[in-house]
């Protein structure tokens, strides 16, 4: 079944000009403890170099997304990116997603949306756009199937064998 929605899906990930890329993946809320999952710096490093541009969109503060980015050395991938002070609602509301696409000018059908919670597919389906779920361990599998996103992998090493093509 994953190969065949991996082949289904690869063409149209080919034709978007755009990822809006979420990366609220942190294990803690404390600045020292914070990590990334593994590989997610190369699929990040690999998307930008295919010239797609990449946002942030967290229910944390967006000065804490760039210290995290920072730490990490991936601040210059992300040219946007917004957290839940620059919003009047955090997410499942799409408000992030919809000022991503107007800053830069893209329909919802030119975007993907990428998360590992319920509320990320919920803020993706309100915005209207492409949405993946990684069943990272943080929600239940269950419950984020049936927010129905898109696509849903298993971690990230799934994610990044969907990027490759």
């Amino acid at each position: 079944m994953w190969n065949y929605r991996a082949s289904f899906y690869k063409s149209f990930f080919k034709k978007l000009r755009i990822s809006v890329f979420l990366f609220n993946q942190f294990n803690t809320y404390k600045d020292n403890e914070a990590t990334i999952f593994k590989g997610i710096d190369k699929l990040i490093a690999e998307q930008y170099n295919r010239k797609l541009k990449l946002a942030i969109f967290t229910n944390n503060k967006s000065t804490y997304a760039e210290e995290i980015l920072e730490k990490f050395n991936l601040t210059k991938y992300f040219n946007t990116i917004i957290g839940f002070n620059d919003v009047s609602a955090v997410k499942p509301n799409p408000e992030g997603i919809i000022k991503i696409l107007d800053t830069w000018k893209i329909k919802p059908s030119e975007a993907i949306f990428i998360g590992d919670m319920t509320t990320d597919i919920d803020a993706g389906h309100n915005a209207q756009v492409f949405t993946v779920c990684v069943a990272s361990g943080l929600a239940q599998k269950g419950t984020l199937i049936e927010h129905n996103p898109n696509i849903i992998v298993d971690n990230t090493e799934q994610l990044i064998k969907l990027f490759n093509f």
